[in-house]
């Protein structure tokens, strides 16, 4: 059985190929990677103290109301403090230019000036005002603010996802968004030999299999407006396009249960693809901060 440092390793040989195959896009894979390797650790290590069971309607859930939003997201007792000290040596490293709103982040978050809470406790409805007065105390833009959030959501988030997931396994979920926290996915994966479909969400790390002919965004299912573009000599790699909503998806075919394939990392790998997309009229499905 793999340890949680065999896991590491073949996280950081992911990454490592991945900024070697990629040198398009090796710029933002070293930034991530600090950020990424951090998370995985934590996620690993972090403990949700008070962990409620997960109750399901599944009625509601067949009609697409995802796990989380049959419960709740946080919890005040949730270790957001924690998490955001432990990713800060991450963000300092990959996010340098950053640096001085890191150290005052810290600074606010020891002396209680910013409690964490106050945003997580409006999620996923609201949280603008205290963004933008967290980045007013910072002397920065709220894009900075909340991108610090969603980085403290990830960890908390996979967690309580990997915590829960047995609550919704084994049952029908024909929506686009996660159907544990309702968020849209980055980028998709196609199963070599089955064919399969499986989206991938960026604020808890869920994955989930979806219809191979229908939109995730808009659930369009007409085949003639839909299509797939292609780069030039990477036939594994292309963009999902649906022509009803005008919106795309970064996917990755010819993907097999032993290849060593991470979908934080593919989506970066291929942020080129958002470049290119973006000049031709898309937008996607899921806004990050990288595209």
């Amino acid at each position: 059985m793999a340890t949680r440092e065999d896991t590491l390793r073949k996280q950081e040989k992911i990454l490592l190929a991945a900024i070697k195959n990629n040198p398009h896009s090796s710029e933002i894979l070293n930034a991530y990677k600090p950020l990424i390797m951090t998370r995985a650790r934590l996620v690993d290590d972090l403990e949700l103290k008070g962990e409620e069971t997960f109750t399901l309607d599944k009625e509601l859930f067949k009609k697409g109301v995802p796990l989380f939003g049959q419960n709740a997201f946080f919890r005040e007792s949730d270790p957001f403090e924690t998490v955001a000290r432990a990713l800060l040596p991450a963000l300092r490293e990959g996010f340098s230019s950053q640096f001085s709103v890191w150290d005052k982040f810290a600074g606010l978050i020891d002396a209680q000036t910013i409690r964490l809470y106050d945003f997580f406790k409006t999620f996923p409805t609201d949280g603008e005002d205290v963004l933008s007065r967290w980045a007013e105390m910072l002397d920065t833009d709220i894009r900075v603010t909340g991108f610090l959030m969603r980085a403290i959501a990830r960890v908390v988030l996979e967690k309580r996802s990997r915590n829960h997931a047995d609550v919704i396994k084994g049952l029908d979920w024909e929506k686009g968004y996660c159907p544990m926290c309702g968020a849209f996915p980055d980028i998709t994966k196609h199963l070599e030999g089955s064919g399969q479909r499986w989206l991938h969400c960026p604020l808890c790390g869920h994955e989930w299999r979806f219809k191979r002919v229908v939109c995730p965004c808009c659930e369009n299912d007409e085949q003639k407006t839909m299509s797939y573009f292609h780069v030039e000599n990477r036939e594994n790699e292309s963009c999902f396009t649906c022509e009803k909503c005008k919106c795309y998806l970064i996917t990755v075919t010819k993907v097999s249960d032993v290849t060593e394939y991470d979908p934080d990392i593919a989506v970066l790998s291929l942020a080129h693809l958002d470049v290119i997309m973006e000049d031709k009229g898309y937008s996607p499905i899921a806004e990050c901060e990288w595209n």
